[in-house]
């Protein structure tokens, strides 16, 4: 159970950014959706062509494009399904943050996926553009849906979706809580639980003493374990102290007698 619990919080993506200018702290965490249901935006649709954009934060997406699960794809469908492709628009390890507004925190912040697949479009000479996705988090006290915007010469390159939103707004509560956090809260409500609810009910069985604290002789066990271990390693390591000392102090004998 512990492992478990230190692995979901070693796993557990980073829902938070903070401006380094500004200071303004902002929790997307609402944002996040379950795995096997994603965003989905249609940017275009007609009875030939359909194109969608899947993405999601804070965990990878189930349904794979060109054999990898990353955060953001393009996925065009041909005549109802017929046909299906897709391109990666961004990965999560290669995110990016910054101010909507540089001015002004309370205007919202902005995530990228970078390292999407190379775009077939030249713009400016460059050749060689990756294609990316922008999600642009306007504070707001009402939630509305995900729009698509054009920001740049090279809209297909470079896919930019925008929200109202109030994970938009910087957290102004000083008790802001990470959900690592809550992860250790949990598993130490876990713990007292388990020992407390143990006790009662050994002692309701009629054991008294250590013996009613569950799996005793285990920790018990390994608490004496861990204590040998350690010992042997301060052993060794007076030991290895000890003979150093007697060295420099024939040395400094030697150099006495000459």
């Amino acid at each position: 159970m512990l492992l478990l619990i230190l692995l979901s919080v070693a796993n557990a993506a980073d829902l938070e950014w903070t401006d380094p200018v500004s200071g303004s702290q902002f929790s997307f965490e609402s944002l996040q959706k379950p795995e096997d249901d994603p965003w989905i935006v249609y940017p275009s649709s007609d009875l030939i062509v359909s194109t969608k954009y899947y993405f999601n934060f804070g965990t990878s997406l189930k349904q794979q494009c060109s054999g990898q699960y990353v955060g953001a794809i393009e996925v065009i469908e041909l005549w109802d399904e017929i046909f299906e492709s897709c391109d990666i628009l961004g990965r999560q390890e290669m995110t990016s943050y910054g101010l909507i507004n540089p001015n002004n925190p309370q205007a919202g912040f902005k995530i990228t996926y970078g390292g999407g697949d190379l775009c077939s479009e030249s713009y400016e000479g460059l050749d060689s553009i990756k294609r990316a996705a922008t999600f642009k988090l306007h504070c707001s006290n009402y939630e509305t849906e995900w729009e698509v915007v054009e920001e740049s010469g090279f809209g297909y390159c470079h896919v930019f979706l925008t929200k109202n939103t109030p994970a938009g707004c910087p957290v102004t509560s000083t008790f802001h809580i990470r959900k690592e956090w809550w992860y250790l809260a949990g598993f130490l409500g876990f713990v007292w639980v388990y020992f407390a609810g143990g006790i009662i009910i050994n002692s309701i069985r009629g054991i008294r003493g250590s013996d009613a604290i569950p799996h005793y002789k285990f920790f018990e066990g390994l608490l004496e374990k861990i204590q040998g271990i350690f010992g042997s390693v301060f052993v060794k390591a007076k030991e290895k102290y000890m003979i150093a000392k007697e060295k420099i102090a024939k040395k400094n004998t030697s150099y006495e007698m000459v």
